[in-house]
């Protein structure tokens, strides 16, 4: 059996910049709407866990006064992708308990800059196909959808045509 050929760092920098790039080029001028867990963020709590706790007691958990989100680690190449992008074009789609919407949204508007009103919460991942409908109906513009979880992204395209989608590994060289 043949060894799959392993790429030098240096090449998969550079095709990780045009990436970047080419992604930036082409959001310019259209809607793009941004997943948070695992899209804008590493989806990892410590060392060993994705949550603090079972994701069953997530509510309980907070409700005791645990933040889920007092580890969140931002990617910085999103943070970067973003700040490229005309701010009124942004949005921020995603799923949450209502428990834990105020503090989303205070860390997607403190490490983002994403307007408070342009943060919208799902109550589940499906739910995001609709929330996607009310965000067209008030720009008319093509969206382009950033998102992690690959059933939600082929909802979105399957019922909606003006949905691009785009999984956050398409992003990586």
């Amino acid at each position: 059996m043949q060894k799959p050929e392993i790429y030098d760092l240096e090449e998969i920098l550079n095709d990780f910049e045009q990436n970047i790039a080419s992604f930036i080029e082409l959001c310019k001028d259209k809607i793009v709407v941004f997943d948070f867990d695992g899209t804008l963020t590493k989806f990892k709590y410590e060392k060993n866990r994705l949550l603090p706790c079972l994701q069953k007691d997530v509510l309980e958990y907070t409700l005791a006064g645990g933040n889920i989100y007092h580890t969140t680690t931002v990617l910085k190449t999103m943070q970067y992708i973003i700040s490229k992008l005309n701010m009124n074009n942004l949005w921020v789609l995603t799923t949450s308990y209502p428990q834990l919407r105020d503090i989303k949204s205070k860390i997607i508007h403190q490490h983002f800059n994403i307007p408070l009103e342009r943060i919208i919460h799902s109550n589940s991942d499906l739910h995001k196909v609709e929330l996607l409908k009310n965000i067209h109906s008030t720009t008319y513009k093509k969206i382009i959808f950033v998102e992690d979880t690959v059933n939600t992204l082929l909802a979105a395209e399957d019922n909606l045509d003006f949905v691009e989608g785009y999984h956050i590994s398409s992003l990586l060289a």
